[in-house]
């Protein structure tokens, strides 16, 4: 287990990011974007038994210059005998809207149904977010709800690298444990995380590959380990009307006897203004552990200085 100098010193680089990017807002343009949606996920887990979740998070984004931050407090409702944690992770992607993070973002739910653990992690889809899960060997139905883990992101995004189509992005995050353990809609754990990004953004679409490594805290009862994590996507640009989207991401267990998740999904973004726009998003887990299918639908607002994504 960590000790508590360690997670200090944790807590100070983390946020000496973040205090340099503050600064930066007294010479740029800053811009704000908040959203809002709902998704449902249905599997096993692991199990015999349906469970089923519904995610509504609430995001917030602000950008200046070549920061970025994001804020997301997810309400969570889960039914069924999985023990299933629902966690949302933001990903970095260029400030131009378009790539892993442009979108509003997609979960993918993973679970044990008493196997005693599970997939516990992010899940850094191509639209922005994620779910995951731990077992703790509790196999009886139960229906749960209330507030999930935090989840805290600030990205540093590289953009038209040496005038070319070429990003790049590094994100730091903090996942903290504002959900409830015991209830299970939450860890009782704080997470941190480091990733790359690297993309090409052009007019018509535009490619990514990401990867970092997770620092997961000690949770009760189930002793998770650190872990790798990688994705990739792309997406189309319908002129300044549709971005259609795909990803397909893979990270390590967060325990050793878990194997390790990987989902593919697509989104679709419509804009109906200058201020808002809609999402679409559907996901499918590649192992037992995680969701049969996932569906959801995401409100973004934006306000003005945005670019034409």
């Amino acid at each position: 287990m960590e000790s508590i100098k360690t997670r200090s010193r944790q807590w100070r680089l983390f946020f000496g990011g973040a205090l340099l990017g503050v600064h930066s807002f007294a010479v740029a343009d800053t811009r704000l974007q908040l959203s809002a949606g709902a998704e449902y996920s249905s599997g096993d887990f692991g199990g015999t038994t349906k469970t089923t979740v519904l995610l509504a998070p609430i995001t917030a984004k602000v950008t200046s210059g070549n920061w970025s931050f994001r804020a997301s407090v997810p309400y969570v409702s889960i039914s069924g005998p999985a023990n299933v944690s629902v966690i949302i992770d933001d990903d970095g992607g260029s400030n131009s809207g378009s790539g892993s993070s442009g979108s509003s973002g997609s979960s993918g739910t993973s679970g044990s149904s008493g196997s005693g653990s599970s997939g516990d992690g992010s899940d850094d889809s191509g639209s922005g977010s994620g779910s995951s899960g731990s077992g703790s060997g509790d196999n009886s139905n139960r229906t749960i709800s209330g507030i999930g883990d935090t989840s805290l992101s600030a990205t540093y995004s590289f953009n038209s690298i040496a005038d070319s189509l070429l990003y790049a992005d590094v994100i730091a995050r903090v996942r903290l444990p504002t959900g409830d353990e015991v209830k299970g809609t939450g860890t009782g754990a704080t997470d941190y995380g480091l990733q790359g990004e690297v993309g090409i953004d052009a007019e018509a679409g535009g490619v990514y590959a990401s990867g970092g490594r997770r620092f997961l805290g000690a949770t009760t009862g189930l002793q998770r380990i650190d872990g790798w994590q990688a994705g990739a996507g792309a997406w189309i640009n319908f002129g300044e009307s549709a971005v259609l989207g795909a990803y397909y991401d893979w990270r390590q267990g967060s325990a050793t006897n878990v194997e390790d998740p990987s989902e593919v999904g697509a989104y679709l973004t419509l804009k109906m203004s200058h201020a808002w726009k809609i999402e679409g998003n559907i996901g499918k887990a590649l192992n037992s552990d995680g969701a049969d299918y996932s569906v959801g639908a995401t409100l973004i607002w934006r306000a003005a200085g945005y670019g034409k994504n």
